[in-house]
């Protein structure tokens, strides 16, 4: 993201008038317009998870700052937090930081990015971003048939409980078969899994967001989720820069 010395002040836009009040499909940034998605993340969620006082989101809310993802593309400067209210110099940083850095991921993000062989074995890296939180995992397929299999589980186990009137259903994505008369260790087989894998973890990811313990399967997978990080306190003002970092 732009540091918002580039970007023009929110609450200076439209005669000072807060991003709530502003049209959703014509955010300007950079010489050029770019259509909002107009879909909003909980921006007390945001607050909470920068482990800043209850206060803080109430002020935001006050002020029309609602949409967290214009806040993200818009940015926070210094005239932004004195319209919302924020004065505690600490709390300001923290909030440009998290603005600037591109630290906060406010939904489960995930992605196949690469492959590699390591003696016997092809593995796939995976960079994941949630909250405060990033890994970067280097797996094997057969990690991928664990996380399905405890994902079919789950579903087991809930339309053995569900009543037998419920359309329980199938919601789970179908895992890459594994396959015997090729190259397995050939770019060309390796590209095409890597492809699979990546179009299986988004729509694991699409069917998880709505899933609590789904969520937290995937999570886990991932090595993100909250227990792993619960030793390691509040996250530093810069956002994390490498490897896995707290939430």
């Amino acid at each position: 993201p732009q540091s918002t010395t580039a970007v023009a002040s929110l609450a200076a836009l439209h005669s000072n008038r807060s991003p709530a009040q502003r049209s959703p499909s014509t955010t300007s940034r950079g010489g050029g317009h770019h259509q909002h998605p107009g879909a909003t993340v909980d921006v007390a969620a945001w607050i909470d998870a920068l482990r800043l006082p209850a206060e803080t989101a109430a002020k935001f809310t006050s002020a029309g700052y609602t949409d967290l993802e214009m806040i993200f593309e818009m940015g926070l400067c210094d005239e932004d937090l004195d319209y919302v209210g924020v004065d505690v110099p600490l709390h300001r940083r923290l909030l440009r930081a998290a603005v600037d850095e591109g630290s906060f991921a406010p939904t489960l993000r995930a992605q196949v990015v690469d492959y590699r062989i390591c003696g016997s074995v092809a593995l796939y890296a995976i960079t994941s971003r949630y909250k405060f939180r990033r890994s970067m995992l280097h797996l094997r397929y057969a990690n991928f048939v664990t996380l399905y299999a405890k994902l079919r589980a789950i579903e087991r186990d809930r339309a053995q409980t569900a009543s037998p009137f419920a359309d329980v259903g199938d919601p789970l994505p179908k895992l890459p078969g594994s396959r015997v008369f090729v190259d397995q260790k050939g770019p060309t087989f390796l590209e095409q899994r890597r492809k699979e894998l990546d179009e299986y973890l988004q729509k694991t990811l699409a069917v998880a967001a709505n899933d609590a313990k789904l969520e937290h399967a995937v999570l886990a997978f991932l090595e993100l989720a909250a227990e792993s990080f619960a030793a390691l306190g509040p996250p530093p003002l810069g956002g994390p820069s490498a490897g896995s970092s707290p939430a």
